[in-house]
């Protein structure tokens, strides 16, 4: 029996799959095609923004914490072009009316292409190696954007928000709602210690 023939890999930079040969090895662990791995590292950031306010765009309802990052980004200067994507959905977003989802509305329609999904409830300790990699890349990302934005290492509160908003994103973008126990406690504190250190040592070497 043939073996059916992978799509490819996503490449969290892009925002979609890319054919397996526009990785490198190490590209592939790290989710970041040839092309983009040679961005500068400030157009990294800004198409990563890019992406999640094309996300948060195509959702409803949206969190709160969807609505403060639109706020957020559409007064970021350093990323015009996402603060102007921002700034477009905000606008769109207010100038109509929401509009109350049917919920029979999907059931009564034989030829819709989706269902509604549902979040899958985990420990820790069941996630397998690459959702281990997303959260641990989304604690980088988020520490590392903070330090870009304050230019101070995240206080205790701003890490306990991180955490909040790391469970948040796993159940949007992965439907797993992950249980808030010590072990998830543990993995985030230790890579948050980690990824801060790392960074502190990186601009101390620029110095």
């Amino acid at each position: 029996m043939a073996k059916k023939k992978k799509r490819g890999h996503y490449c969290r930079i892009y925002g979609a799959s890319k054919p397996n040969e526009a990785f490198s090895g190490k590209g592939h662990a790290k989710h970041i095609c040839k092309e983009c791995s040679s961005l500068p590292q400030e157009r990294k950031s800004e198409l990563q923004h890019i992406n999640q306010i094309d996300r948060i765009a195509g959702k409803y309802p949206r969190s709160r914490q969807d609505w403060e990052f639109l706020e957020k980004m559409s007064k970021n200067k350093k990323y015009p072009e996402a603060a102007g994507f921002a700034q477009m959905i905000l606008g769109v977003s207010r100038s109509q009316p929401d509009i109350e989802p049917d919920d029979n509305y999907i059931f009564e329609n034989p030829d819709i292409d989706y269902l509604p999904v549902f979040s899958e409830k985990k420990k820790f300790s069941e996630l397998d190696s690459y959702e281990k990699m997303v959260l641990r890349d989304y604690i980088r990302s988020e520490i590392t954007e903070h330090l870009e934005f304050s230019n101070k290492i995240p206080t205790e509160n701003d890490l306990i928000e991180i955490r909040k908003r790391m469970t948040s994103f796993f159940d949007d973008e992965h439907n797993i709602l992950l249980k808030k126990d010590v072990t998830l406690r543990k993995f985030f504190e230790d890579n948050a210690a980690s990824i801060i250190h790392k960074l502190q040592k990186k601009a101390e070497d620029n110095q």
